[in-house]
C-alpha cells in the first residue's frame, strides 16, 4: 500500500487473515451468491 510505508497496516491484515479473523470480501460474495441461489429454490418449492 503506497500510505503504509513501514508495512504496519499491511503486516496488520496479513496476520489477521491467517488468524481467520478477518475474511475476503469475494468469500462474502460467494457465500451471499449462495444464499441468494438456495432461497430461490425455496420459493420455487412453495
Amino acid at each position: 500500500m503506497p500510505f503504509d510505508n513501514e508495512q504496519v497496516l499491511f503486516d496488520y491484515l496479513k496476520s489477521k487473515l491467517h488468524a481467520g479473523e478477518i475474511i475476503l470480501i469475494d468469500k462474502v460474495l460467494d457465500e451471499c451468491k449462495y444464499i441468494a441461489k438456495e432461497s430461490k429454490f425455496d420459493r420455487c418449492s412453495v
